[in-house]
């Protein structure tokens, strides 16, 4: 079944690399960055520069695990917009905003600062990708600097959404981490 592309909204709040994306039917994305450690200032007038008047068929929202102040301005933004709208929310874990090109096996892992780093682990076979639960660990297992990577996010997005993999707003919880 080919994936009919859509317009749609990213927000990703959980991190220093916040921002506001807007996936247009093109297959274009456009970012708006938001300033770190200011999500509740920069979000909402981002949401509007991205926007631009477009409709959108539903928003896409990390909900962790992250800067939990961070992560909750997001996910609150995306459930009021999802309500005012009427449209449905595709919730997915920030950390898939870092998803390599590259085939295999990989490890994306981000400072979750006292609390050691936050870890996914995952394979990729051509569009395939697997995931295993994101886990809280007291060490960094991986070398290499993350890069935001929308162009392996959004088609992950897409499916979610025309596989019925969506929620109401009142549906979205943010994922929270902690160590045994």
């Amino acid at each position: 079944m080919a994936i009919m592309v859509r317009t749609f909204l990213i927000i990703e709040s959980s991190g220093n690399d916040s921002f506001v994306a807007l996936h247009l039917p093109t297959g274009e994305i456009e970012v708006e960055p938001l300033i770190s450690q200011r999500q509740s200032q920069s979000l909402l007038p981002a949401v509007e520069r991205a926007l631009k008047g477009e409709e959108i068929d539903f928003i896409a929202i990390g909900v962790g695990p992250g800067s939990v102040t961070g992560t909750r301005v997001g996910v609150m933004t995306a459930k009021s917009l999802s309500f005012a709208r009427n449209i449905p929310l595709v919730p997915f874990c920030s950390l898939k905003r870092y998803i390599p090109d590259a085939e295999g096996p990989f490890t994306i892992t981000t400072d979750a600062k006292s609390q050691g780093f936050y870890t996914l682990k995952g394979e990729r076979d051509g569009e395939l990708l697997s995931f295993e639960s994101p886990l809280l660990q007291r060490e960094d297992h991986n070398t290499a600097p993350n890069l935001l990577n929308l162009t392996s996010l959004a088609p992950l997005l897409l499916k979610k959404f025309e596989a019925g993999e969506t929620r109401c707003h009142s549906e979205i919880e943010v994922t929270y981490l902690f160590t045994p």
